[in-house]
């Protein structure tokens, strides 16, 4: 199995995987990719399977589990009774990873390959990173931070939320953690095991209510399961490309097997769900009235990553003219500025999934390009305007910070797009902010204490081959991994009744 997996698996149908799947009754098999999506990182047969250093063979990663699993509860017979092991898993994951992707051919242009390459990123990455540092930026963008902001005070976030899931933002990542805590050990769940918690000032959190609550936002039975994906399968023209339409598990992790009983294929698309749920139950029903406000309190929040480290250094937005702006921050170091733009705007599923070339372009255009004209003039505004002398002879860098990564976007790979996105706002070609996430800003923000942000824009642009790098990555690798106090001490903060209790509890103990 080694020796195979090495060299790569055979090539494989959509019909050979849906006819294997058939074989084995569908929740003991979800049991059985749970279990084997949990082992990553042991040192057990499955857990050698993943990549890493230990590893055997790859033949096992959490993507792909993922899509095994969208095949079971497709295609699998609830007719049937044989069990699923270990081996069952280990067989599906190579019929999945010898599904047919093929490459866009040595004609394919440079914008085609930027869009393939994207679309195999949003699919592999986000559920092979971690979600515990998220939960503190959730807490943040969604309750604590909205009611300083003025511009998101009439649409209220997190009484809004409340309406809509009748949860606090408090009590949904309440539930979140203690869901994520019980799926460390099992891929299975019954509310009776989320609840029974024994700690008293945990109860008006999580209790039965507010986990049956929480539990129908991330949930559905396996027939629902079914209908969702038929949906998405519609969606694909190509028989061959199955596998590319979008997975519903990433909506509906949790598989409803009987009253109060879950099963979750892979626990970490569970944790990646509870993290967004906020921002799509929002999105989903309110749409602008919900994104206008937001994008106020996620620039808020892009200047509160920063404000503890940079003092003074850091400046929001500088009001010029009859109605016009800089960015929304402005980093003043010895050496230069900074200007940074913040956008919320998230790629839609169609180009995440199937790659589809003009639902990418007008993405960039409404956030990319927007964000690089506002750049664009200040930089032509500087000398004129009386109320941007601050900003005057001295080097300006821009940068935009979205709340979403793009995988590839600062590649050449990307630059036709971009450029058609400038092009569309009147933004001159040679004029190319770079993009970062609102990761790497967390991951950086550390270290402008003691390092200058136009030093390190410079460096990372003037370097052909880190020019191209994404920013979280960039960030890794030239500073040692550190902690935002800010996001630490939200976390701390809001986690203090329950580690009070739990050291009562300790003490009373003598432990």
């Amino acid at each position: 199995m080694s020796a195979d997996a090495n060299q790569g698996p055979p090539r494989s149908t959509p019909r050979e995987l849906r006819e294997f799947v058939r074989r084995f009754e569908p929740y003991g098999f979800l049991e059985q990719i749970g279990r084997a999506s949990l082992s990553e990182g042991t040192n057990t047969r499955t857990g050698r399977l993943f990549p890493g250093p230990n590893a055997s063979a790859v033949v096992l990663t959490q993507f792909g589990l993922a899509e095994l699993a969208r095949f079971v509860l497709r295609s699998g017979s609830f007719h049937r009774t044989r069990g699923a092991d270990e081996d069952a898993v280990v067989q599906g994951m190579n019929l999945v990873n010898g599904l047919e992707e093929p490459t866009i051919g040595a004609e394919a242009s440079p914008a085609e390959w930027g869009i393939y390459l994207m679309r195999l990123g949003h699919k592999q990455f986000p559920i092979q990173s971690g979600v515990i540092p998220r939960l503190p930026r959730m807490l943040t963008l969604f309750s604590r931070l909205p009611p300083t902001v003025p511009e998101a005070a009439a649409y209220d976030i997190p009484r809004r939320f409340q309406q809509l899931t009748g949860l606090t933002i408090e009590q949904f990542t309440w539930v979140s953690i203690s869901l994520f805590a019980i799926l460390q050990r099992s891929p299975t769940l019954d509310v009776s095991n989320v609840i029974e918690h024994g700690l008293s000032s945990l109860r008006e959190h999580v209790n039965r209510e507010t986990v049956e609550r929480t539990l129908a936002l991330v949930s559905c039975s396996a027939s629902d399961f079914r209908q969702l994906a038929d949906r998405e399968a519609e969606t694909i023209t190509d028989p061959r490309q199955e596998h590319w339409a979008f997975n519903p598990l990433y909506v509906k992790p949790l598989i409803r097997t009987t009253a109060g009983r879950y099963i979750a294929p892979v626990p970490r698309a569970l944790m990646e769900r509870l993290v967004d749920a906020p921002y799509f139950e929002l999105l989903t029903a309110d749409g602008t009235a919900f994104t206008v406000p937001f994008g106020y309190v996620f620039e808020a929040y892009v200047g509160w990553l920063l404000a503890p480290y940079l003092g003074d250094r850091l400046k929001p937005a500088i009001r010029y003219g009859t109605d016009s702006r800089t960015a929304d921050w402005n980093v003043f170091d010895v050496d230069g500025i900074t200007q940074l733009e913040a956008k919320t705007g998230r790629l839609r599923k169609e180009a995440k999934t199937t790659g589809n070339a003009e639902v990418v372009i007008a993405a960039l255009k409404t956030h990319y390009g927007q964000a690089a004209r506002q750049l664009y003039r200040i930089t032509q505004r500087v000398a004129t305007q009386p109320e941007l002398a601050l900003l005057r002879g001295r080097g300006l860098n821009s940068l935009v910070v979205f709340l979403e990564p793009i995988v590839w976007v600062n590649t050449p790979l990307f630059e036709p797009l971009r450029a058609a996105a400038k092009q569309a706002e009147n933004v001159p070609v040679e004029f190319d902010p770079q993009i970062c996430s609102v990761d790497a800003i967390e991951l950086l923000a550390a270290h402008l204490a003691d390092h200058s942000l136009f030093d390190i824009c410079r460096r990372k642009v003037s370097e052909a081959d880190h020019r191209y790098w994404d920013w979280d990555t960039y960030v890794r690798a030239q500073f040692p991994l550190e902690k935002n106090r800010e996001l630490v001490r939200c976390f701390d903060e809001f986690t203090k009744p329950i580690d009070d209790e739990r050291e009562t509890m300790r003490s009373a103990r003598g432990v």
